[in-house]
């Protein structure tokens, strides 16, 4: 579940604006998740800006704060998918919104998710129609 981040104010925009840097890939990145990170630098993860909701801090994830300032709503059934594949980049420009199965299948390197990229068998046999077998009951 994510915050309703529709009561996000001009401060909060002004001080998130205020963590930005922008590298030579184009992307925004947020500085907040590069300065936590910066004993690891390997790690790339997401950044999470704070807000007050209801009289209490929360934390937000940086992206979704990104695309909210930029297109003024934001989707709670569909998640944020980077582009430039740098989670620590905020740039509405590398930023579209998807739902959950098109960024699992998309970003993931799971098998399932590699066989579902897949159209053609290791022989070079198309995976439709009768070449394809549904399930292992159909052997029998």
């Amino acid at each position: 579940m994510y915050i309703d981040i529709l009561t996000i104010n001009a401060d909060e925009i002004k001080r998130f604006k205020s963590y930005l840097q922008k590298n030579e890939n184009g992307c925004i990145e947020f500085l907040p998740s590069l300065l936590r990170n910066r004993k690891d630098p390997r790690i790339n993860s997401y950044g999470h800006f704070r807000i007050c909701k209801d009289g209490r801090s929360v934390s937000v994830p940086a992206h979704r704060v990104a695309i909210f300032i930029e297109k003024g709503v934001i989707s709670n059934n569909l998640v944020v998918d980077h582009i430039c594949r740098n989670k620590r980049c905020v740039n509405p420009e590398h930023l579209r919104e998807v739902d959950l199965k098109t960024n699992s299948l998309e970003n993931s390197i799971s098998p399932a998710a590699n066989n579902a990229k897949k159209d053609r068998c290791e022989k070079g046999h198309p995976l439709i129609g009768d070449n394809l077998l549904l399930s292992f009951s159909a052997l029998s």
